[in-house]
């Protein structure tokens, strides 16, 4: 959907490890070079490929893979529930897909008959274009990326804004279509992947849960909807999620679905819409040191979909080695939703400087205050210490937001007697089903003893729901 052929550059790596900057600038190069490649680019995909009733898709010209077969997707974001006549309302259309290196959509607008709905806007003419096109004799809408916007701006995915005017008069449901392409960038229409989705404005529902993570063998899962009695369609965005009941409905439901195990060695997230919801299907990597029925499987292949561990190195995750307090940091904050915290303005302590990959994660730490280190005078962390049972039980409660658990009244372990300073944290772990202790007969907890990395994905899963 991006091009015709001859209008990507060849990138063999597929990364953009040169950063932002550097592939714009060799993009913008090679346009330069070849006014016939620009001026096809700029043309657009032709109008009409959304997916929309009546309508292709961009495998008329990529056709190296099947729809939304790929490890990314499109989605649409902003959509409400229902809209207000002459109501401006501000969408959002992101296509991911990992190694991706150019990026583009597009979108239309159809009520429940396909014909048309509201108006579109290109509001952002940098990066978007209008344009117009005729199904089954009647005009079309739609707003598409322009060769500016198909710059990657930040990795893995590219966003665009648009805007789009309701009717003057309650139409019913309006259904917004879009498709989106990951390109590889070589020049040609070969080896990209299209994506497609849907959702629907005018009907008030929600769902009781917005995501859910797998490990790299898949498995099943279910979500609920709460409707007021308009009808709904629940659809599958991605070929490898598969919906098995609960595909439609005009009230409440379960919608029950498949994940096909991941064979491809990276992360992947597919989609479902419901109505003007999206419901998000993580799936992660699997670990050559983690295989299928080893301990720790599933939780550490949840942790891998939402992207909170990238493993030990070389590919591996090292599930039997201890885990460092810096490590920590980062699974925390991650866990916490913050995968980018900020630089901090000063050296907080001194045996983690600036250099540190793991800097800003064990200042954010500290400002949540869910550490105060390991030293106060100096002001020390300890970065390359494993951490301990109790130690982890407090670093957890804390970045729950439980900072002065209550004392329980009687004795859970037998290793942990009230006199220990984690007594009330240990507890709260054990009470709020995050750990089972390291025996159950007798009861133990084994405080002193360092959490391996496999240990630590399950207590991370188990306390942020992962």
């Amino acid at each position: 959907m991006i091009a015709r052929p001859n209008q990507h550059m060849k990138n063999p790596n597929k990364a953009l490890k040169l950063g932002v900057i550097g592939v714009v600038a060799v993009l913008l190069l090679v346009f330069t070079l070849s006014e016939k490649r620009a001026q096809a680019y700029v043309s657009g995909p032709p109008a009409s490929h959304t997916g929309a009733p009546g309508e292709g898709t961009c495998l008329e010209c990529h056709a190296s893979f099947a729809l939304n077969n790929g490890n990314g997707g499109v989605a649409i974001t902003g959509v409400q529930d229902t809209y207000a006549p002459n109501q401006e309302v501000t969408l959002t259309v992101t296509v991911n897909h990992p190694g991706g290196f150019l990026y583009g959509f597009q979108v239309t607008a159809l009520d429940s008959a396909g014909h048309p709905a509201g108006t579109l806007v290109a509001s952002d003419t940098t990066n978007t274009r209008l344009i117009t096109g005729a199904v089954g004799g009647e005009s079309r809408e739609y707003v598409e990326h322009n060769v500016q916007g198909a710059f990657p701006v930040e990795f893995n995915r590219r966003s665009w804004t648009l805007k789009w005017m309701s009717p003057g008069t309650d139409i019913g449901p309006v259904t917004f279509y879009a498709a989106g392409n990951g390109a590889n960038g070589d020049g040609e229409n070969s080896g990209d992947y299209i994506y497609t989705t849907r959702i629907t404005s005018g009907c008030a529902l929600s769902i009781d849960t917005a995501s859910q993570s797998f490990g790299a063998i898949g498995g099943t899962g279910s979500f609920n909807v709460t409707g007021t009695g308009c009808a709904w369609i629940a659809t599958s965005n991605n070929d490898w999620i598969s919906i098995t009941s609960g595909s439609s409905g005009t009230g409440n439901a379960t919608v029950a679905y498949t994940a096909l195990a991941n064979p491809t060695g990276t992360i992947r997230s597919g989609t479902i819409t419901v109505g003007a919801h999206t419901f998000t299907v993580l799936q992660g990597m699997e670990f050559p040191d983690v295989p299928p029925g080893a301990p720790f499987y599933t939780e550490i292949g949840k942790l891998s979909a939402r992207g909170i561990t990238l493993g030990c190195g070389s590919g591996y995750y090292c599930p039997d080695q201890p885990t460092l307090r810096q490590e920590m940091a980062a699974f925390i904050i991650r866990a916490l939703g913050d995968f980018n915290p900020p630089a901090p303005g000063s050296q907080r302590f001194n045996d983690v400087p600036p250099s540190s990959q793991f800097y800003a994660f064990i200042d954010e730490l500290a400002t949540l205050q869910i550490t105060l280190g390991c030293s106060q005078s100096p002001p020390l962390y300890c970065p390359g210490s494993s951490v301990s049972r109790e130690q982890m039980a407090a670093f957890m409660m804390r970045a729950l937001g439980e900072f002065n658990p209550p004392t329980p009244p009687t004795q859970r372990f037998q290793d942990v007697p009230p006199n220990n300073a984690y007594y009330a944290f240990i507890d709260r772990m054990a009470a709020r089903g995050i750990t089972l202790g390291c025996s159950a007969n007798p009861p133990l907890y084994c405080p002193s003893d360092s959490v391996t990395r496999g240990q630590m994905a399950a207590f991370l899963v188990r306390a942020f729901n992962l």
